[in-house]
């Protein structure tokens, strides 16, 4: 019998990307490589879980990343990582 899940690509530990604070409140952003299935940029909003969007690629991950500090950036909030 064939197991599929020995097929499955482990993902990667996460890695920290940024983090931004205003007042009280704090988003982090983590990139997970996920093998194959290419990588997940996820958010976390005080330490619970926000958002994700997969990506084929880690460059466009990185890049998207950077897009959305910038904006929470543009709207007062303070790059801590």
């Amino acid at each position: 019998m064939s197991h599929d899940l020995d097929l499955w690509s482990s993902p990667s530990a996460p890695q920290r990307l940024w983090s931004v604070r205003k007042r009280d409140r704090e988003l982090t952003a983590e990139l997970l490589t996920l093998g194959e299935y290419g990588c997940e940029i996820q958010l976390f909003r005080d330490r619970g879980f926000y958002s994700s969007k997969r990506f084929e690629t880690v460059d466009r991950a990185l890049t998207s990343a950077e897009r959305i500090v910038r904006a929470f950036e543009a709207e007062g909030w303070t790059r801590s990582t």
